[in-house]
């Protein structure tokens, strides 16, 4: 019986979960008023709920590329790096598109006028997105060992 070469697989997981990781450290969101950014204006993926979940599950996706390069085959790796790879791109991609939401919420709360404030994404949620679909695309790659109870 010829093993199953998940090398690949466990590579992809290995840098998605590690992306994800280090991307929930760094800037996630950027606000500036009137070209000025003062403190506060950074926000980073721990400042918020979603960023620890994205830690949590970028951490499982490691622990699943471990798995995947000693050899472990089993039926539930692949659906593992399918949920954490889904998780982290729905939580980077809904991120996303909520920033732009940011100038008005400060409108609505502070009365600052909202085209006087510029929000932008920031380089730790492209990681956590590259991150996901890296994932993803190691849900794609990995082999089940059909020798493996499923």
């Amino acid at each position: 019986m010829t093993p199953v070469d998940n090398r690949l697989a466990a590579a992809l997981a290995l840098l998605g979960g590690g992306l994800a990781a280090a991307g929930t450290n760094l800037t996630w969101v950027k606000i500036s008023v009137d070209g000025r950014s003062g403190p506060g204006s950074l926000a980073t993926g721990l400042d918020g709920r979603d960023g620890r979940t994205v830690l949590v599950v970028g951490l499982l996706a490691v622990l699943v590329g471990l798995a995947l390069l000693i050899g472990r085959g089993d039926g539930r790796l692949k659906p593992a790096l399918w949920v954490t790879g889904g998780i982290t791109t729905v939580i980077a991609v809904v991120a996303i598109a909520d920033v732009e939401a940011k100038a008005g919420l400060l409108e609505k709360r502070f009365g600052v006028p909202s085209d006087s404030v510029a929000a932008s994404v920031g380089a730790g949620l492209w990681l956590v997105a590259l991150g996901g679909a890296s994932m993803l695309v190691a849900g794609l790659f990995a082999r089940r060992d059909a020798s493996a109870p499923p």
